[in-house]
Formats: C-alpha cells, sequence, structure tokens
C-alpha cells in the first residue's frame, strides 16, 4: 500500500471521529483528499529533510512522474522509519483537527 492509500485510510478514520458522517459522499470525498493532501506534504517536508540533496532530487523527480510504488521503496529505502513517520504525521493531524474541532 502506497503512503497515500494508508493517508486516505486514516483520513476516513478521522471523518467519523469528528461525527462527519452526515455529509454527502461527495463532500466526505472532497474532505479526505484534502486531509490526506495536507499530511502528504507534511510527510514528504519531513523526509526530505532528512535526505541529502542527491536523494531528495531523486524523490522529487520519483514524484513528479507520479511513480507512487517507486516513490514509497526508494522512502522505505532511504528512511528507516518512513512507516512510522506517516503514522506520526497523521496522529497528530487528527490531534490538532479534533483539538480545533472543540
Amino acid at each position: 500500500m502506497n503512503p497515500k492509500e494508508k493517508i486516505s485510510i486514516h483520513c476516513k478514520d478521522i471523518i467519523s471521529e469528528l461525527n462527519l458522517e452526515n455529509l454527502s459522499e461527495d463532500e466526505q470525498v472532497k474532505m479526505i483528499s484534502e486531509m490526506s493532501d495536507v499530511v502528504y506534504e507534511k510527510i514528504i517536508l519531513r523526509v526530505l529533510d532528512k535526505l541529502s540533496i542527491e536523494d531528495s532530487v531523486a524523490l522529487t523527480n520519483l514524484l513528479n512522474l507520479e511513480k507512487h510504488e517507486e516513490s514509497t521503496a526508494f522512502l522505505n529505502e532511504k528512511i528507516p522509519n518512513f512507516e512510522k513517520i506517516i503514522d506520526e504525521e497523521v496522529t497528530d493531524f487528527q490531534e490538532e483537527l479534533i483539538k480545533f474541532s472543540k
């Protein structure tokens, strides 16, 4: 599973936690997409900080070419705790949203 798919699954859970199931399906899909994009960007910024300039360029090229499987494999190879970073960023985002919604 690539990071965007994993993030989307977590964002669906956030919709439930925030009691937003009453939104139309289109609105939920849009919200999940927007939340996923925000979390994904936070993850990419965090891992770019950990990569060498050469690796950052290589990753950027993969992302620009939308080579999702290759970019995921690259990140798993270069960032040993990449899955943990995904989980941390999703959790942080979820906590921020819950805090903000109260």
